[in-house]
Order: structure tokens, then C-alpha cells, then sequence
């Protein structure tokens, strides 16, 4: 029964959060942070264009990790089923980055293993905010930008915008999985 759990989570979360397409580069969110991002319409950008080098500053490597609860769900508003097929058992998901240079891999923790939700390549934009692009089967080249900050061992990312076709409830899933405050481990 648990492992039919454990891959029902892993179906709607890992292609929610790799199954995004779009068309063009990330769009910017509104000004209120809680309002979901949106998506673009404008042209893609072609694989071979160079992506300039961010001589800001970027994510330490090293693994960042969080909990997210049921009141979590609540507070976004995400519906009981989905809020139930996300969480485990207990009503709580570990959810840790693993950064690595211009790599990334988020992975999901159900009954104490890590699995592996996503991964992809990162950039920086003029602004400092992080595109992360997945290479996932389930969406290549799929984009989430998000504003992060970094204070002491607390790395908080919220999504500025995506290129992206999810639709709200979906939208709410990759912002229950992704945005919030992660603790670097030792």
C-alpha cells in the first residue's frame, strides 16, 4: 500500500514540477509575493544563444533542506486530495536542493528515502535571481526563477515567474514543493 503511495507522489510531483512547458524565457510575478507566477508567451530563445555569466553572487554549494506540513498545504490553499497525494503518511514532506556549481536536484523524502523529484542546470539573472531549468524526462528546458536570499544557513526562494503551462492548482503544488526557507546541512 505504501509504495503505491509513495509512487502516486512521485507521478504528481515530479511532472508537476518537470512537467512544465512553455514558450519563452520566465515571465515576472507580480509585486505581491503571494500572487502565483505567470506564464510567458513570448518566443523561445534558441538552445544555442550564450547565456552571460552572473558575476553576482550565487547559491553556496550544499544541500538545503525543509519540512512541509499539512498547515502548509491549508495556507496556500491546496486541495485535501491533492494535499494528501503530495504528503506522507505522517502529513509531512522533507524536501531538500542539493547545489552543486550550475546544478541542481531537489529530492522528496517518503518514509525516510529520498527520491529524486527533479534536477537541471541554473543561471543567474541581471536582477540575481535564480532560473533553474530542469532536464528531467518529464519536461527538458522547462524554467522556475526565483528570488533568493541567503542569511547565515537560512536560504529563503520564492517564485518571481515561470515559462510554464501549469494551471493554478498545479502552480500550487511546485509552490508548496519549492518556495520557502531551507536550512544548509552540515
Amino acid at each position: 500500500m505504501r509504495s503505491t503511495q509513495i509512487a502516486l507522489a512521485t507521478l504528481l510531483v515530479a511532472p508537476v514540477l518537470a512537467g512544465c512547458r512553455g514558450d519563452g524565457p520566465p515571465a515576472r510575478a507580480s509585486e505581491n509575493p503571494s500572487s502565483p507566477a505567470t506564464s510567458s508567451t513570448a518566443p523561445a530563445t534558441p538552445a544555442s544563444t550564450p547565456t552571460p555569466v552572473h558575476a553576482g553572487e550565487t547559491i553556496p554549494g550544499g544541500t538545503y533542506a525543509r519540512t512541509v506540513t499539512r498547515a502548509d498545504t491549508r495556507r496556500l490553499g491546496l486541495p485535501k486530495d491533492k494535499s494528501a497525494e503530495v504528503l506522507d503518511k505522517d502529513g509531512e514532506v522533507a524536501y531538500s536542493y542539493r547545489f552543486a556549481g550550475d546544478r541542481w536536484t531537489l529530492f522528496g523524502t517518503y518514509d525516510g528515502v529520498p527520491e529524486v523529484g527533479d534536477l537541471g542546470t541554473l543561471t543567474y539573472d541581471d536582477e540575481g535571481n535564480v532560473a533553474m531549468t530542469s532536464a528531467s524526462d518529464g519536461c527538458p528546458g522547462c524554467v522556475y526563477t526565483y528570488d533568493w536570499q541567503l542569511n547565515g544557513k537560512q536560504l529563503n526562494m520564492t517564485i518571481v515567474g515561470h515559462d510554464s503551462t501549469d494551471g493554478p492548482e498545479d502552480l500550487l503544488v511546485v509552490r508548496l514543493v519549492t518556495e520557502g526557507t531551507y536550512t544548509r546541512q552540515p
